[in-house]
């Protein structure tokens, strides 16, 4: 399959693309920062591009890049910055050290012989030396917008961290329609969307533990919640049933899971519980 020449300025570099490729896929792929909303059907506008036509003459082209299939060469005005780090762009930081009312399931049993079991609901997860070390658990609000992660010590019910990140998978999506709707054109494309909320979740526990000064093994609880969607894509159930009637969710209830499992980073053997 032939490819062409895609040529960004004033950053004066140059890439080769297969023919027929979608610039926006492509510009996403390099990581390219073009706000998009629509999941490439054209319509949000946000994803307007500057076409290069003459650059001596000063020509220049507006167009959607959802709306560009490559089959020539282009040149496009574009400094190529890429995503800027959304995991970063912390949206809240409410710093506030909080306690809730303790009714752990996981608990910390130690015996004279100087070996600790560390229990969910009587089920074993590991078996330690005795230590005063964490027994931790964190509560994960799933967002269509922002990930929210509350790190609480269960052995005296304190919250030691909070973090607000961005959803990641607002790069295919700012809202639910248009990000089910990405989903549902190829597994390839789910499995995207299941990537990055995980990714989100990780990058929010992974800051919740650097504030605390905490290890992520020593997690041994996670709590999750999150509208219907987000259920269905952090947990890769299928999505037909939200878009079909009579609407209903795949589960009822609420769905255990092992943290390994979901490739979630806290201690392997935790147990996830999404309500």
């Amino acid at each position: 399959m032939s490819k062409h020449k895609i040529r960004f300025l004033p950053a004066k570099k140059e890439f080769l693309v297969r023919h027929g490729h979608s610039l926006l896929s492509f510009l996403q792929q390099l990581k390219i920062e073009i706000p998009h909303s629509c999941s490439g059907k054209g319509i949000c506008g946000k994803c307007k591009i500057r076409l290069i036509i003459d650059s001596k003459k000063k020509k220049f082209k507006d167009q959607l890049a959802c709306q560009i299939k490559i089959t020539g060469p282009l040149t496009i005005h574009h400094p190529l910055l890429p995503y800027k780090n959304l995991f970063l762009k912390v949206l809240k930081d409410a710093n506030i050290k909080s306690r809730f009312k303790r009714a752990p399931l996981v608990e910390r049993v130690n015996f004279d012989s100087g070996l600790s079991l560390i229990l969910d609901n009587y089920e074993l997860l590991t078996v330690e030396k005795r230590s005063n070390r964490h027994v931790l658990g964190i509560a994960v609000d799933v967002g269509t917008t922002t990930i929210c992660v509350s790190l609480c010590d269960l052995t005296n019910g304190e919250e030691l961290a909070t973090s607000t990140l961005l959803n990641m998978q607002s790069e295919y999506g700012a809202d639910i329609i248009s990000r089910l709707d990405f989903a549902l054109k190829s597994q390839k494309n789910a499995r995207r969307l299941n990537e990055r909320v995980i990714f989100s979740i990780n990058k929010a526990i992974d800051e919740c533990a650097q504030k605390a000064g905490v290890g992520v093994h020593r997690i041994f609880s996670a709590v999750m919640v999150g509208n219907s969607a987000m259920q269905h894509l952090l947990l890769q159930l299928p999505l037909k049933s939200l878009i079909s009637p009579p609407y209903r969710i795949a589960l009822q209830g609420i769905v255990q899971m092992k943290a390994k499992s979901l490739k979630l980073n806290i201690n392997p053997n935790a147990n996830i519980r999404f309500l």
